[in-house]
């Protein structure tokens, strides 16, 4: 299966999640584009400009991959520790488990993300 870029869409996403700022969110997968037989259930490209944050969320039925593009920032984990990430860095949040994700670079942080069911 493909997914054209002509496909996705962009949404700015005021305090995503709770967090600080605004995220640009470029979904692939996901608002009724969802693969039939997958159990991907989104996949973006997102940018959280400096000092925007992705708010700590929890996973309870499924789990998120965040592959790292470009910038830097602090990844919380489950029992909200931080650890830095920046570019190649991929972080797993696994079923039952929540996570965060800080932009305390001095550029746009730029990740994949992906969920699964």
């Amino acid at each position: 299966m493909i997914v054209k870029q002509s496909q996705a869409t962009m949404a700015k996403v005021d305090k995503p999640i709770g967090g600080e700022g605004y995220m640009d969110f470029l979904s692939i997968i996901g608002d009724g584009n969802r693969l039939k037989g997958s159990r991907f259930s989104m996949a973006a490209e997102i940018t959280l400009p400096v000092g925007a944050s992705v708010g700590y969320h929890d996973h309870p039925a499924d789990e998120e991959i965040y592959l790292i593009l470009s910038g830097t920032g602090s990844y919380v984990e489950n029992d909200h520790s931080e650890h830095p990430v920046g570019k190649g860095d991929l972080t797993l949040c696994p079923t039952g488990e929540g996570h965060a994700l800080i932009n305390n670079g001095k550029e746009p942080l730029v990740f994949l993300a992906f969920i699964a069911e």
